[in-house]
């Protein structure tokens, strides 16, 4: 069609195809040898080299799958040999209902997995697996397999600790307590606010 292509990829046989193609022309972003870390150079006329190898081990990854891939890149000879039954990944078992589980309590302390900080449940599990959390002086919504038990509320407080104390400032608990032991001063404060609201 005539329109000019930008296209990057991993995939071997293109960078080939590029190469003995006149109207390609490959280019690729250079690395630091011995970290990858990007030099921010761009290198034209030249297709780049797959780290793939360099980065698998650096993450671990077990000597056999290491060997077994590069023996696929230098050679192309796949074991298609099938699994036995021994080898095979075992089903998990089905959760019984007398599994244990957690039911998270106003007061526990967990860890937000996508933040690596601690928050406070305010509010249990819905029917959609969410919780409500005190995190950062707000209140937020977070499914429960984004977060991880620290430590139970029954751990962390005396028994019959007031646990609606740890989700408000003393400003508003001292209101609270005024306004249930009637103070009319505490009356007053909130029919003002009131009137603000109203104007």
């Amino acid at each position: 069609m005539g329109c000019i292509t930008i296209a990057t990829t991993h995939y071997g046989e293109i960078k080939r195809f590029s190469e003995m193609h006149p109207d390609f022309l490959n280019a690729a972003m250079l690395f630091h040898q011995e970290t990858l870390e990007p030099t921010y150079q761009l290198l034209i006329g030249k297709s780049g080299e797959s780290n793939a190898l360099w980065i698998a081990r650096r993450m671990n990854l077990k000597d056999q799958v290491m060997k077994r891939a590069e023996k696929y890149i230098h050679h192309k000879e796949y074991e298609l040999a099938l699994l036995t039954d021994e080898k095979r990944k075992k089903k998990a078992p089905e959760v019984s209902p007398e599994s244990p589980a957690i039911f998270y309590q106003k007061g526990d302390r967990v860890l937000l997995l996508d933040h690596k900080e601690p928050a406070l449940i305010f509010a249990g599990e819905d029917k959609y697996n969410n919780v409500v959390v005190f995190y950062r002086n707000d209140f937020i919504e977070v499914n429960v397999r984004r977060i991880k038990l620290e430590f139970p509320a029954t751990e962390l407080y005396p028994e019959g600790y007031d646990l609606d104390t740890l989700f408000s400032d003393f400003k508003t608990r001292k209101l609270e307590r005024d306004i249930v032991r009637g103070s009319k001063k505490a009356l007053k404060k909130i029919e003002k606010e009131r009137r603000k609201q109203a104007n």
